[in-house]
């Protein structure tokens, strides 16, 4: 099903194209990234509802995000990398992460001066990644392949694998506030799950298959699903994708 989603999004066909920001924000976009979320993290044994001590909430965020990551780097052919469904689910979970975490993997995958990466509030970090680095990175590559007609790749994650659109800061947000959230409380937190799907920016059309559904229900297939809503999760054989 996400694969599925993810070959049906419009890509860019040149890297001139890729430097403008996209924030799809309708209703069945923002289901999609929910359900991925939510995917990732039942598929590394986050129980929605199920209250987590902070070392294991941390790690299953984590570990939902490098679940996400290698789906991104997965198939070239479909555009993985370049799906906004996806980017956003990334993001949000880098938001869940804290401040922390972001300050240690810019230290250890972009470098930044173990002096200074502990200034830098993950939101700083986010934006400055996301607003600076990356679109100067396209537009590099973009002029090149201009000039070429070969494309260098600078500054993507995998070789082949084109860089997503700008974008996508509500979703980084949006984990910031879950983490905020999960800090303030004095019991341990579920993990992040979304459990309301975020309203849109604007009216989309939608099916009447979808319209036939609980509010917020997520089929995951094999008898599997849970309520976006709510939280129910009914388990089945396990996830797919």
């Amino acid at each position: 099903m996400i694969r599925g989603w993810v070959a049906a999004e419009p890509k860019p066909t040149t890297e001139y194209e890729r430097l403008a920001a996209v924030n799809p924000a309708d209703r069945v976009h923002n289901y999609r990234v929910s359900y991925v979320v939510n995917y990732a993290l039942l598929k590394v044994g986050a129980v929605p509802g199920h209250p987590c001590p902070p070392a294991r909430w941390q790690a299953l965020t984590e570990k939902a995000l490098w679940t996400i990551t290698a789906l991104r780097q997965s198939d070239a052919k479909i555009g993985t990398s370049e799906s906004l469904i996806l980017r956003d689910a990334q993001r949000y979970l880098y938001g869940t992460l804290g401040d922390a975490w972001l300050q240690r993997h810019v230290t250890k995958k972009y470098h930044v001066p173990s002096e200074i990466a502990p200034l830098l509030p993950g939101k700083v970090i986010d934006r400055g990644y996301e607003q600076v680095c990356k679109p100067a990175d396209v537009a590099y590559n973009a002029a090149v392949e201009e000039l070429t007609g070969h494309n260098p790749g600078v500054g993507r994650g995998k070789p082949g694998f084109a860089h997503s659109r700008s974008g996508g800061e509500a979703w980084f947000d949006r984990g910031q506030a879950q983490r905020a959230a999960a800090d303030r409380g004095r019991t341990p937190a579920p993990p992040p799950f979304i459990l309301t799907v975020p309203e849109p920016g604007r009216p989309s059309a939608e099916s009447a298959a979808q319209l036939a559904q609980p509010p917020g229900h997520v089929d995951l297939g094999h008898g599997e699903s849970v309520n976006l809503e709510t939280g129910h999760y009914t388990p089945g054989f396990g996830p797919k994708y």
